[in-house]
């Protein structure tokens, strides 16, 4: 899967605005006492250069991670909510 992002957004410095990274490790649920449910959704991507990146998905209102098991529709997949070069 690969996801574009305005990287000025995410506070990242790129010439052209946006990268395209590919997810290289499937996005797993972590722990983390500031969000519903108490978790998110995080996992690595890398650009075209090579750069690799930290991801973070917040879960989608009405998804309960303890109780649904199709994960489809668990994140905005394509609009996550933190980027960061790794």
């Amino acid at each position: 899967m690969t996801i574009s992002i305005n990287a000025k957004e995410f506070g990242l410095s790129n010439e052209d605005n946006v990268i395209n990274l590919t997810i290289t490790q499937e996005a797993y649920l972590s722990h983390n006492d500031s969000q519903p449910h108490d978790s998110e959704y995080v996992g690595k991507a890398e650009d075209s250069a090579g750069n690799e990146y930290d991801i973070v998905w917040h879960l989608q209102d009405g998804f309960n991670p303890n109780t649904d098991d199709d994960e489809t529709n668990a994140c905005d997949w394509n609009n996550p909510w933190s980027v960061e070069l790794a």
